[in-house]
This record gives C-alpha cells, structure tokens and sequence, in this order.
C-alpha cells in the first residue's frame, strides 16, 4: 500500500528463509569479502561477530560450510555464545 503512480515497492525474497538467502549468496566473490551485516560497528568492526545479526549469519554461514571463506567476519566464530540469543517468534 506504499506505492504509487512513480513508486513501485515489490518484495522479492520474502518467500526464502534466511539459510536459503544466505546460500544463494554465500558463493559470489563479491559476498565473499564484502558481506556487511553489522550495524553497530562497535570500535569501527566492519562485522563485529558477536551481535545477533553477526552471530545469526555466521551460524548460517558455517551450517553452509562456507564461513571460513567469508574474509569480511572474524575468523572465529564463539558458537557459546549464541546461548545467549533469545528466540524471537515472528
């Protein structure tokens, strides 16, 4: 209901989950050293490895095989600490 006559909003990619997004990209060279998912950048950390969004895609990530290909995370990952995550049911 946000469009109008010169805006268009479509959601495309709603239907995957976030395993499933994260596979289909997970391969690109681009991805590979770029992936950004940090949004709060504690100390300047491109990718801080121990938010929820940093934790939750590194999770994605190794289940995938591929996280240690991924330069733009720390190389490790604490699998502790996603304990501490609280499950949030949408």
């Amino acid at each position: 209901m946000w469009s109008t006559e010169g805006l268009e909003i479509v959601d495309d990619g709603g239907r995957f989950s976030r395993l499933e997004k994260t596979r289909r990209i997970a391969h690109h060279p681009l991805v590979r050293r770029s992936l950004r998912v940090c949004w709060e950048n504690p100390g300047g950390a491109y990718n801080c490895g121990r938010c929820r969004k940093c934790l939750m895609t590194m999770a994605a990530l190794e289940a995938l095989g591929v996280r240690k290909k991924i330069t733009s995370f720390p190389a490790e990952f604490d699998l502790g600490a996603m304990s501490s995550l609280k499950i949030i049911q949408t």
